[in-house]
């Protein structure tokens, strides 16, 4: 296959979880990755059911903030998204 601009690198997805309990009443969870801004790269399931970063919960400074606090039977995964490489160049054909 042919590309227009630069080929296309090879990488890997890496994903990283982390896990936390609910309170009940805390709305704030700090993640370890340092630096995450966007809702869309982390994955929050909280009790096996995946949480929509619009509606639910924000991302500023690798904290997480759920717009009303996990209760305290809840377990709280937060997935984070990376790459290892960035993909360029369009695919011709």
């Amino acid at each position: 296959m042919s590309y227009l601009g630069n080929q296309p690198g090879v990488g890997s997805f890496i994903v990283s979880t982390e896990r936390f309990n609910g309170t009940g009443s805390c709305t704030q969870f700090t993640i370890t990755q340092t630096g995450i801004q966007d809702a869309n790269v982390v994955d929050v399931i909280v009790s096996n059911v995946p949480q929509d970063p619009i509606n639910s919960y924000s991302i500023a400074n690798g904290v997480i903030t759920f717009t009303e606090a996990p209760l305290s039977t809840d377990i709280i995964d937060a997935r984070v998204l990376t790459t290892t490489v960035n993909v360029t160049g369009i695919a011709d054909g």
